[in-house]
């Protein structure tokens, strides 16, 4: 989990080291594992792992025998609904906000056609459509704001009332 909170502060070669030593290892007793498992497998490009542990993530509550612990009539899972949330847009769409600039690294699974979210930034509202050739992106007008951004490896700026498309 530090690894994904601080992920600018380890290089690609500490979290892959860390992914590989400790995933097989992990017990997934708690709903939120299969959230930060995706996000990992998915930062690490192993993004058939990743959408593994997404469905998990996202049907727990719907499926008990994702799980096998047929724990549902217990309540809901809220970490797991919003660790979904946070698998797709952190993982597979790949977003991450460092120091004032926008990182997205796209890993769509092979099953999706596309993934749209919307984020507010520095009180601006942006649009992201991520398909597996392009990252589209719409600013709102609430505000006035320009963010420097890195997309599948190209820096880019954004701006409100901006569209941006790049191919990857």
């Amino acid at each position: 989990m530090a690894i994904i909170l601080f992920r600018q502060h380890f290089p690609d070669t500490v979290a892959q080291a860390n992914q590989e030593f400790y995933y097989p290892r992990t017990m997934n007793f708690s709903s939120m594992s299969y959230a930060l498992n995706a996000i990992m497998c998915a930062d690490c490009g192993d993004v058939p792992e990743a959408y593994k542990n997404f469905i998990i993530c996202a049907g727990m509550d719907i499926d008990e025998e994702l799980t096998g612990r047929h724990d549902t009539a217990a309540g809901i899972h809220g970490t797991s609904c919003g660790g979904a949330w946070m698998a797709a847009v952190f993982g597979f769409a790949g977003i991450r906000l460092f120091d004032g600039c926008l990182f997205i690294a796209p890993r769509l699974p092979a099953q999706w056609k596309s993934l749209a979210c919307t984020l507010m930034l520095h009180g601006e509202e942006f649009s992201f459509r991520i398909t597996p050739t392009y990252v589209s992106i719409t600013g709102n007008t609430l505000s006035d704001v320009t963010i420097p951004a890195c997309i599948a490896g190209r820096d880019v700026i954004i701006k409100s009332g901006d569209k941006v498309r790049v191919r990857y």
